[in-house]
């Protein structure tokens, strides 16, 4: 899937490069370009501008204006799932944005651009700035450099954290949780591939077996420790996700503290 995807960013960097040439001499936004590489009207580039502005605005706050340089493609959506607001190729350093984004998803593009500058700040600058050696972007995906190390330290940490806490929230048995109109019964526990699996009996006997952290979330429990769902998935992510939340001013005090320590 991570190949499939990559595929379809670097195609869309392609047909944006050449595409971009119609519609040079963009827009500022800060001190980014945006390249209009879909044909967007004045109005939906405002919207982009606005959101760039304000990424760019998060960012240099946090004392991060490094990462703030060069072009900004403007693009359309380029997956089915339409999900993906931003996204940062790290081989051309190259930052897309999509225009065409509902209106309730303007906060979250540019929480999305500031993930995906993140991502810049990783690869391009903490990587060279503790590995001298290290030409960019050689070994995206590998924690080899001792920028690595440090945002691998981080998220095996919270790993840790969210396992025990994880561990302290198994229901005891007889506590009762209702879906669809049927109440089950907590009978018992057991360990399973990926964690605890809680054990359920409900109406007429049937039983049922449910990830702990499915169950939490259906009765509104779970403890979280990353700062998103997305941020679990890889230390590369959760650095971003980190970064803005921080920029956002949304981040755990114990975890401001760590990504400082690595900033």
């Amino acid at each position: 899937k991570v190949v499939k995807d990559y595929r379809q960013y670097s195609e869309a960097f392609d047909r944006t490069l050449f595409e971009g040439k119609l519609h040079e001499g963009g827009p500022q936004a800060g001190t980014f370009t945006l390249i209009n590489a879909g044909g967007f009207s004045s109005k939906v580039m405002e919207g982009v501008v606005q959101r760039v502005a304000e990424a760019s605005q998060r960012l240099g706050a946090k004392g991060l204006d490094r990462i703030l340089y060069g072009d900004i493609h403007v693009t359309n959506t380029i997956r089915r799932s339409a999900r993906v607001l931003a996204f940062y190729m790290v081989e051309d350093d190259a930052l897309f944005v999509r225009a065409n984004i509902p209106r309730l998803s303007q906060d979250s593009a540019v929480e999305a651009i500031t993930h995906e500058l993140a991502h810049r700040l990783h690869f391009k600058f903490l990587r060279a700035e503790k590995n001298p050696g290290v030409k960019f972007p050689a070994a995206l995906w590998v924690p080899t450099s001792a920028a690595d190390r440090d945002l691998f330290n981080i998220y095996e940490k919270l790993r840790i954290q969210e396992a025990d806490l994880l561990r302290t929230a198994i229901p005891e048995r007889g506590e009762k949780i209702e879906s669809r109109g049927r109440v089950f019964e907590v009978v018992g526990w057991r360990p399973g591939r990926k964690g605890t699996v809680i054990q359920l009996r409900g109406p007429g006997g049937v039983s049922a077996s449910v990830p702990l952290e499915s169950y939490l979330h259906f009765k509104g429990k779970t403890p979280g420790v990353f700062v998103s769902p997305y941020a679990r998935t890889a230390y590369q992510e959760n650095f971003a996700e980190m970064v803005s939340a921080y920029c956002a001013d949304k981040l755990p005090a114990d975890q401001v503290q760590m990504l400082r320590g690595v900033l």
